[in-house]
């Protein structure tokens, strides 16, 4: 049996972050995947100044209609 290993430094700060933004996708039913393959595709186009209007972009909350659950 895999032994878990205790996450260290920011570690665990960064995990919980991750973990709420999933969360914030399923409360909003965004998809997940969609969501972070267009975050992790978009990122590199955003100012390096991380302006309010580039983080509202990534704000699961304020998900493109494309990235919506169908129901």
């Amino acid at each position: 049996m895999p032994q878990l290993v205790p996450l260290r430094g920011n570690a665990a700060q960064n995990v919980a972050i991750i973990y709420s933004l999933f969360a914030t996708c399923k409360i909003h039913d965004v998809n997940v995947y969609e969501w972070l393959k267009y975050v992790l595709t978009a990122m590199p186009t955003f100012p390096s100044s991380g302006s309010k209007n580039c983080c509202r972009r990534i704000v699961p909350s304020c998900a493109d209609e494309k990235l919506i659950n169908e129901p």
